[in-house]
């Protein structure tokens, strides 16, 4: 399997530090290796190679410890498309509650139930939030912190809201969406500003191998 795989600085054999139930030394010197891109689950050679259909770790990691590798890859480059693309990801098994009638339109104005769009890419899911313009405030003007709210999208997390069931209101999870808005509701493939999101990464919650607090 991946008994010859050398990772980090160190050029640790990546079976022993599986085997070594130190979780916090794995993901330090995953995070240092080739096979991690900061803030990139795409275009980590650990998710697209390593753990792919041809990859020395196929079928190892089952699909929520997939996502939770993917959110901690994600936090590694704290931004507010990032830190939007962990909460989607997290929130995608309760996307599945959206009834099949709520549709966002693509950039290609062609329409998607919602409920599809979770279940597949999150940039796609993003683009199509800004394409419906769920991301632009009620009155048309401005966004600023006063009238964020009001967008579709703040408005859609309400009681008997599109997303009530996915996403709380009463947690973090309505400051991420807050500030992905107030940054311009960017997506992964565009230059962002300088955030102001919080150096937070994935809190590490034991030692068996990817266990992090959601």
């Amino acid at each position: 399997m991946h008994n010859s795989i050398r990772v980090g600085p160190e050029g640790h054999l990546l079976n022993e530090l599986f085997s070594s139930g130190n979780a916090e030394k794995l993901c330090e010197q995953l995070e240092s290796s080739d096979l991690i891109v900061k803030g990139d689950p795409g275009a980590s050679k650990f998710l697209n190679y390593s753990i792919g259909f041809h990859g020395p770790m196929y079928q190892i990691f089952d699909a929520d410890e997939l996502i939770i590798i993917s959110r901690w890859i994600l936090s590694l480059q704290p931004s507010a498309v990032n830190e939007m693309l962990s909460l989607v990801l997290q929130r995608r098994k309760l996307a599945e509650k959206i009834s099949n009638h709520v549709t966002l339109k693509l950039s290609d104005k062609s329409h998607k139930s919602l409920q599809q769009l979770f279940a597949g890419n999150m940039t796609d899911l993003l683009a199509a939030f800004r394409a419906s313009e769920w991301t632009v405030p009620f009155n048309g003007q401005r966004l600023t912190k006063e009238n964020v709210d009001t967008c579709k999208l703040m408005r859609a997390i309400e009681s008997n809201g599109e997303l009530e069931q996915v996403f709380n209101r009463d947690t973090d999870d309505k400051r991420v969406l807050q500030q992905w808005l107030l940054m311009g509701a960017p997506l992964p493939n565009e230059t962002l500003a300088a955030s102001e999101i919080s150096k937070r990464k994935i809190k590490i919650q034991s030692h068996e191998r990817f266990k992090f607090e959601l």
